[in-house]
This record gives C-alpha cells, structure tokens and sequence, in this order.
C-alpha cells in the first residue's frame, strides 16, 4: 500500500473474472498474464484479467489521475463523499511488457507529482479451454476404437474366410 497526500491509502490488485490474484507493489515485478482460452468456436473464451487501482481515506471530491505511460493509458475518477475511489485498466488494452503505474491528484485544476503505485509484466498466453481438451480425447478414443474393430475384423476375416 502506497500514501499519497490526498489520495489516501492506495492498493492495487490485479484480478481474473473478478476474483482478486496478485497485490502488485511499486517495487517488484509481478507477472500477470492475459490468458486467452481456446477452442471450439462457441466456446471460446477470453479470460477478464485488469488491474484495480483502489483508494481510501482520500480528500473527497478530489480527482485521481491513474497513468501507465508505456501503454498510453490514462484514466481518471472523482473520490467518493467517503473517500474511496477505483479505477480499473483491463489488460487487454496493454500488449506483453513490463509496465509502471502512476498515480496523480487534483484538487482544483491543476495535478500534483505523480506517484509510483505499482510496477508489473504482462504475459499474452493462450490454452486450450476444458470442451477442448474432453473432445481431442473422445476424439482419440474413438480412433482408438476403430483401429481395433478393424484389426479384429482383418483378424476373424482371415482365419475363417481367407482368401484364394
């Protein structure tokens, strides 16, 4: 967790569908990957990763500029009346490649330094989704199968029926 003057206690998180699976820090490199799973056509499925930049006991009403300059991504949002605010980047606006977080506050016009909040390396991967895998094996099976019906048949063909 980072302090800035007006933006409070600031956490960031890296999240997958949701569920939260990395706190990042602004000292280390922490790996988050992209994962694409994929398959059959309807079942095909880009994974929901994004970083969560979370503030709290922020100025309220204050604006909080969240920058990864690498990527040229900023966005901005307005703290709560309770002095919370969030700001989510889904990765798929970043391409594979080690990236720094900057957080900067405004109250009024003008934005202070920014801060460091956190520094991290996405990773493009791609996997082949569960429906995949369960039709490549039936798939196999039934070759498996056939084979052998074949060979038995060949087998009982030419014992019982050889030919001339």
């Amino acid at each position: 967790m980072v302090s800035a003057n007006t933006a409070g206690t600031i956490r960031v998180t890296a999240a997958q569908d949701g569920e939260q699976i990395i706190t990042l820090s602004e000292d280390g490199a922490t790996v988050v990957k992209q994962v694409e799973y994929i398959g059959l056509e309807s079942w095909s499925k880009l994974v929901t990763t994004e970083i969560q930049f979370t503030g709290e006991a922020a100025t309220p009403l204050a604006t909080i500029m969240v920058t990864i300059p690498d990527a040229k991504v900023s966005q901005s949002t307005t703290v709560t009346d309770t002095g919370s605010w969030t700001v989510i980047v889904p990765t798929a606006v970043l391409t594979a490649g080690n990236y720094y977080a900057y957080v900067a506050v405004a109250e009024g016009d003008t934005f202070g330094n920014s801060i460091p909040v956190a520094y991290f390396t996405v990773l493009d991967d791609q996997s082949l989704s569960w429906q995949t895998w369960v039709f490549l094996g039936t798939s196999l099976l039934t070759i498996i199968a056939l084979l052998s019906a074949i060979t038995l048949q060949l087998g009982y063909n030419s014992k019982y029926h050889p030919v001339l």
